[in-house]
């Protein structure tokens, strides 16, 4: 599905790493993975504010926060600890949209086509994923 999504987007590179990890595959482990294939590119992290409150808690915490920079997107009801090194928040327009919320969205027969790609929409019909008809 982020073939899919991803699809017009030539400098995006959709890797399946963590398919080949042991369960439960760790975001450290995926990291060191690709800086050992890729020693000449510099990683990040995107996620939003709702995951950056459990970062903490993640396994090898240090060794992500050490050495990767982590761009947060603001949501609405979270106050996370900012002050982490590397985290730095950006300021995009505020959309109130996840994909949690998107999820539900679907499982509810409620409309998602304005925040889907159409193709990664089809998919998930055709699939049956999160409840879709």
């Amino acid at each position: 599905m982020l073939n899919v999504a991803f699809d017009t987007f030539n400098y995006v590179e959709i890797k399946d790493i963590e398919l080949s990890l042991s369960r439960p595959s760790y975001t450290y482990r995926t990291l060191e993975i690709l800086t050992k294939e890729y020693p000449n590119c510099h990683f990040s992290l995107i996620m939003g504010e709702d995951s950056l409150v459990t970062l903490p808690t993640w396994k090898c915490v240090e060794k992500i926060i050490g050495h990767f920079t982590i761009y947060v997107y603001p949501r609405r009801g979270y106050n996370a600890d900012k002050t982490l090194p590397n985290v730095k928040m950006v300021e995009p327009p505020y959309l109130d949209i996840s994909s949690t919320i998107i999820r539900q969205k679907i499982r509810n027969k409620e409309d998602v086509t304005t925040l889907l790609p159409p193709k990664v929409w089809t998919i998930i019909q055709r699939e049956k994923l999160y409840g879709a008809l």
